[in-house]
């Protein structure tokens, strides 16, 4: 029994074409049972591909570098504050503002979003307003978080996010400072983009 295991042992490590020459007589047939097996087992083992095909890059690589990119400005007047409080922006003003001009404005964006996959842009607002009065001064300090889904819409135009945030200057009582953020997270390191507006004081 245990010279049976051993040439088993023998015939499996020298498995090739023919059995191996050291394999006992009497095990002949073993062997060359053994042998072929492991030979229809490697032929029936698909090779592996090492590397995409001309076709298959010039397909993919446009794919990768849309998801690396990420979601980002549609254009260089996407993101920031406008004239306005709907879907468009009736006059860009900047993404950071300064004292915003009297009338209805608006924080909005408008996002070149990845073909595939799931997108996020996450709006945080941080506003403090001080109000005088006499010879004392008082601050107060506000926030709004939102998070909003985002998806690709087209190459004409990108998915708008208008308004994100209404602005009506000027303030009746006190001097509002306000910082933005928008973030849009990405497996690779998130997007950010950054802003501020002023809207001032009534009469100031």
């Amino acid at each position: 029994m245990i010279r049976i295991s051993v040439a088993l042992l023998i015939c499996t490590a020298g498995c090739g074409s023919t059995a191996p020459a050291d394999c006992p007589p009497a095990d002949a047939a073993s062997c060359a049972s053994i042998c072929d097996a492991a030979d229809k087992g490697k032929a029936a083992t698909p090779p592996e591909k090492s590397s995409l095909t001309a076709f298959e890059k010039s397909v993919v690589d446009p794919m990768l570098e849309d998801v690396r990119a990420g979601v980002r400005p549609f254009d260089g007047k996407s993101i920031g504050i406008c004239k306005g409080q709907g879907r468009d922006c009736d006059e860009f003003i900047g993404t950071d503002a300064g004292v915003v001009p009297e009338g209805k404005h608006m924080l909005r964006g408008e996002f070149r979003v990845p073909k595939t996959g799931e997108w996020t842009v996450d709006l945080s607002v941080k506003c403090k307003t001080t109000t005088k009065s006499g010879d004392s001064t008082t601050t107060t300090e506000s926030g709004y978080d939102k998070s909003y889904k985002v998806s690709y819409v087209g190459e004409e135009r990108g998915s708008r996010l208008s308004p994100l945030y209404k602005i009506d200057s000027p303030r009746d009582r006190g001097t509002t400072e306000c910082k933005y953020t928008l973030t849009a997270p990405h497996p690779d390191g998130d997007k950010v983009y950054e802003g501020s507006w002023t809207v001032p004081e009534k009469g100031a």
